[in-house]
């Protein structure tokens, strides 16, 4: 038995320490193991880390640049923080992120008010009878480039702007302030729907009519201004570009009205709270006959009713309202005139925005013979193209006219949305962009009627403010 145990012994000697063995080369394997893993982690991490930067270099925008057409962000941007403080515009959210739904979205700090900051661009309009452009491409640069014109709304009291905030919304009444705030009624320019001569405060007292619009929105505050026609043209030149942009690149992501035709922002304009063409977009009732309330459309399809088929962008720009628009009338004899670029808009009021000194006589190639027709002919040209803004057509551009007659006919064309014009010649007229709710495919960004007079009133109409810096940038 002592040398059985014996060899036990010798036996249980050596697997212990085979054992110890094993158990150093365990633990050196899971050392290894737990160094390979730190340093896997390590690399994932400073990976992440470059990503991270890279997208924040992709992502942080340029102050006060329009963006790229195609990309999300196009179509507003961040202002430059000196205007934002000086007119007491507060960044909402993630207002300087492209991908943000409040990127460039700023509130009004008096009045709670959203505006959406659109920097200074330029353009280019260029004849091309290829899809999508099917007679007039757009494009445009955030700087200036052979070609490329500077839109009229830039452009103020002699000197160019560095942008403008424009109201997110049409706008409608918070006590006796004009604001523009989401899921308002809209007002109106006649007694029975929402008012405007409720705009009381700011020592405004504004008639209710489209005259009566130059003292609404003031009872915001004295700087700013009523929708003027410069604008209207340049927010569709910049929903048109984005579309094209993104059949260049056969991406739409970036532009929700994009998938349904025609491609352009969708609204209330079907006389039932929805859009003629896509029976997502359903508005809330406002109470007023079929009229909806400002931006009253579900979060999910928010960004097709917008100028660039983004959240962030500016609602209802097709149909829902009507909204006056200044800077082009006719004088007491018809003849037409647009706003002088020496002449502060700001400055305009019911009392002296029908003074023919403040204008500039303009000769419209159109047949003014009080019918309705719509606008887009095949293929034909639109605009003049004019790059010299001393130009009779730089002019008619800037009010989002057509060329001449060949640009316009009773059919229209999908390509102009089949926005209507209302070719009117009138006595110290009025004009009104957009369309209402009734008028289905011929309300429109593009849309333009010209048969009303400055003392016109109308439960149909109303508008917008916007608000354009009185420095030079």
């Amino acid at each position: 038995m002592g040398t059985i145990d014996a060899s036990l012994n010798i036996k249980l000697g050596e697997l212990l320490t085979q054992q110890t063995g094993l158990l150093q080369r365990f633990d050196g394997g899971f050392t290894q193991i737990e160094s390979s893993k730190n340093s896997a982690i390590t690399t994932i991490e400073n990976k992440k880390i470059e990503v991270v930067n890279h997208l924040q270099t992709i992502i942080t925008p340029i102050v006060n640049s329009i963006g790229v057409a195609g990309s999300f962000g196009f179509g507003k941007g961040v202002a430059p923080d000196a205007i934002a403080s000086e007119y007491g515009m507060i960044g909402i959210g993630d207002y300087n992120n492209p991908l943000s739904d409040t990127y460039g979205n700023y509130m009004h700090a008096l009045s709670g008010s959203v505006m959406v900051w659109v920097p200074k661009h330029y353009v280019k309009y260029s004849y091309d009878i290829n899809a999508p452009y099917y007679g007039q491409r757009i494009d445009v640069s955030a700087t200036l480039a052979s070609d490329y014109k500077l839109p009229r709304v830039f452009v103020n009291n002699g000197f160019e702007v560095a942008g403008v905030f424009v109201d997110k919304y049409k706008g409608g009444l918070e006590g006796n302030v004009f604001v523009s705030k989401r899921n308002l009624d809209p007002a109106s320019t006649h007694v029975d729907h929402n008012p405007i001569s409720q705009c009381t405060a700011n020592g405004q007292a504004p008639l209710n009519r489209y005259d009566g619009m130059y003292a609404a929105v003031k009872s915001r505050g004295d700087e700013f201004v009523e929708m003027s026609i410069f604008l209207a043209t340049m927010l569709t030149d910049l929903g048109d570009a984005h579309y094209q942009a993104c059949y260049r690149n056969n991406n739409f992501a970036a532009c929700a009205w994009a998938f349904t035709a025609p491609y352009a922002p969708k609204g209330c304009n079907n006389n039932a709270l929805r859009d003629a063409n896509d029976s997502s977009v359903v508005y809330t009732a406002s109470g007023y006959a079929t009229c909806g309330l400002s931006g009253g459309v579900s979060d999910s399809v928010f960004a097709k009713i917008t100028h660039c088929g983004q959240k962030s962008g500016i609602a209802d720009v097709n149909g829902l309202m009507w909204e006056v628009a200044s800077g082009y009338i006719t004088d007491i004899n018809g003849v037409h005139m647009v706003l002088k670029e020496e002449v502060d808009i700001a400055t305009l009021t019911s009392a002296n925005a029908y003074d023919t000194t403040l204008y500039d006589v303009v000769s419209i190639p159109l047949t003014l013979n009080n019918t309705t027709v719509l606008f887009g002919n095949g293929t034909n040209q639109f605009y003049n193209g004019s790059t010299d803004r001393a130009t009779n057509a730089y002019k008619i551009d800037s009010l989002g006219l057509p060329k001449d007659d060949t640009a316009v006919s009773t059919a229209g064309a999908s390509r102009y949305g089949n926005d209507g014009f209302w070719r009117y010649q009138r006595n110290e007229m009025s004009p009104i962009v957009f369309g209402y709710w009734v008028h289905v495919s011929a309300s429109g960004s593009r849309a333009r009627s010209l048969n009303a007079v400055r003392g016109s009133s109308n439960t149909v109409v109303g508008g917008r403010a916007y608000l354009v810096p009185r420095r030079a940038g």
